[in-house]
């Protein structure tokens, strides 16, 4: 039996990399997928657009749609939101994933490195969020998942401004999600392993040297599943790694779970 049959659910950034495979993930449990990117290709179908993404879950018999979407954009998020609803109907499930990365110290950021960094992860999980939560609090019910990264704990000396932005997605995850309690609606971050995805091995072909294997398929998947098809708020507040998933989560009333 599928898991997330007849629910409706957005992943963002879904042209490629983690959202993309978190998106087919969903599909091939039966879920309706809303793909959300800024990368259209009309006439190359082998490039990574939103239009491979939906072509590719739909050569399996999965159902998706694709809506360009730019989320540092309130009207262009707005817009998408809007067209989505009615071609797929009310979203019970949103994956904040799009998101910027830079490999530089906080010396070598420049002011308009951090506002893109800060408008990509921060802005546009709020605008994305704010676009959905009214109608789950009218139906007490929803999920929002918003992917996280290890990175906004780290102490190296790179990605300052991505991981100051990361550590403020994971305490909007735990304010939002007592806000809500009592609504029905679970938040939660979910922080992926190190991941090779389509855009870090183009900006960083040293580390594909180094692990040509790593995939973006890991335990991503069946986590991101898992809290999709939660019923209610038993998880909720919380900071969660993927490789985690099947040992020390899910556990009902989880507290306080190691961030490495």
């Amino acid at each position: 039996m599928s898991k997330l049959g007849g629910k409706v659910v957005v992943v963002t950034g879904a042209s490629r990399g983690i959202g993309k495979a978190i998106a087919k993930g969903m599909a091939l449990e039966g879920a309706s997928l809303a793909i959300l990117g800024r990368t259209l290709s009309l006439s190359d179908p082998s490039e990574l657009s939103i239009e491979r993404t939906v072509q590719e879950i739909k050569d399996f018999g999965g159902i998706a749609q694709g809506y360009f979407c730019d989320v540092t954009d309130e009207s262009s998020v707005n817009s998408a939101f809007i067209n989505l609803r009615e071609e797929l109907g009310s979203v019970d499930v949103l994956v904040n994933n799009a998101g910027v990365l830079a490999r530089v110290g906080f010396l070598e950021t420049s002011i308009s490195l951090w506002d893109s960094i800060m408008r990509t992860n921060l802005d546009g999980v709020y605008f994305c969020t704010m676009a959905v939560l009214p109608e789950m609090c009218r139906r007490n019910s929803g999920v929002i998942i918003n992917i996280s990264s290890s990175r906004g704990y780290s102490d190296d000396a790179q990605s300052t401004a991505y991981a100051v932005s990361k550590a403020g997605l994971d305490r909007l995850t735990i304010k939002l999600a007592t806000e809500l309690l009592g609504f029905g609606i679970s938040v939660n971050s979910l922080q992926p392993g190190l991941t090779m995805t389509e855009l870090m091995a183009e900006k960083n072909p040293d580390l594909l040297e180094m692990s040509p294997k790593w995939t973006e398929e890991k335990n991503i998947i069946p986590a991101c599943v898992w809290l999709a098809a939660q019923q209610g708020t038993d998880v909720t507040g919380q900071v969660l790694d993927e490789r985690d998933f099947g040992s020390t989560w899910p556990i009902k009333g989880i507290s306080n779970p190691t961030i490495s």
